[in-house]
């Protein structure tokens, strides 16, 4: 019983780090939103010096005049059992399923079915982090790295800059953080061909392409696909690579 604590103390500190950093939500019920730019970001109140704030951010304001409302329009509209072609609230009406930041398709709409709309909204916003570390851990474990060098791998993932820039979209991070899943996968199956990773591998792709950010998502493509190229140069079992390229490209 022992064995098996030490064994998840790595993945158990990668979960308490990212819990302090999420301790505003948890421990002060506060909604990871960029709520000081509806003051500071737009006309009239731009103009006055007193809501300034101190961080400026041009990126910050799409949370609060796109993304946020998008996935409102999203939620109400499967709750409706509509699917959201079309956005009404837009202009004179947008497309909304086309729209391919509005993540309509991703699965993780599912937590805004049985949570209430800011829990849910708070939960997927940090559960990018989360994702990332876990997932890189994984990963840089199965590069057969040290479990401290593991760790550091995966708090220095969940926390660069990337992520942590893009984490209020809860598109762009989410987008990301299945790299090092896709590359864990890759990895396993090199190192041992075993069905049911194949088809969680077949799976991911998708996750990252659903989650509403096309050029990241092409980019973790792109470099899985180097990957996968690289481990099949250096491997001593080409045979596997057949394989994990049927289900890579069933996604």
């Amino acid at each position: 019983m022992k064995i098996r604590i030490i064994g998840y103390l790595p993945l158990l500190s990668i979960i308490f780090v990212w819990f302090i950093f999420s301790s505003p939500y948890f421990l002060k019920n506060l909604v990871p939103y960029p709520s000081d730019y509806q003051v500071n970001a737009f006309f009239p109140w731009k103009e006055y010096r007193q809501f300034w704030g101190p961080i400026k951010n041009s990126a910050m304001p799409d949370v609060i005049d796109q993304i946020y409302p998008w996935k409102h329009f999203t939620i109400q509209s499967w709750k409706q059992h509509q699917i959201p072609f079309w956005n009404p609230n837009s202009f004179s009406g947008t497309p909304h399923l086309a729209n391919y930041q509005s993540s309509a398709l991703t699965p993780f709409n599912i937590l805004f079915i049985f949570m209430p709309f800011l829990d849910a909204w708070s939960i997927l916003i940090l559960l990018q982090p989360l994702f990332a570390g876990i997932f890189t851990y994984l990963f840089v474990r199965k590069l057969q790295v040290s479990t401290y060098g593991a760790c550091i791998s995966a708090i220095t993932f969940m926390f660069c800059g990337f992520i942590v820039v893009w984490m209020a979209y809860g598109t762009l991070s989410m987008a990301i953080a299945f790299l090092p899943l896709v590359l864990y996968l890759i990895e396993k199956n090199f190192q041992k061909i075993n069905i049911f990773s194949l088809l969680f591998l077949s799976l991911t792709l998708p996750l990252s392409f659903f989650s509403g950010h096309f050029q990241t998502s092409l980019y973790l493509f792109i470099i899985s696909f180097l990957f996968l190229i690289y481990r099949f140069l250096i491997s001593k079992k080409r045979t596997t690579f057949l394989p994990i390229i049927i289900f890579c490209s069933s996604e």
